[in-house]
């Protein structure tokens, strides 16, 4: 096929350092995310945005 590779990082050298790379961010952020929503509740006097705890309480 031609043009098949062409601007797709994930066939060149750095595709599987960037594919490990979004692993661990992924995985982080979903770790790291009611720590987030605990830190803005307290700084907001309790009251965090609807939709981002319903999010936490889900994955959590």
């Amino acid at each position: 096929v031609i043009g098949d590779t062409i601007g797709d990082p994930f066939k060149d050298t750095s595709g599987p350092s960037l594919n490990i790379l979004i692993k661990l961010m992924s995985v982080v952020s979903l770790v790291l995310a009611p720590w987030f929503v605990r830190v803005h509740e307290i700084d907001v006097g309790g009251q965090a945005s609807n939709l981002a705890g319903w999010i936490v309480r889900l994955f959590a």
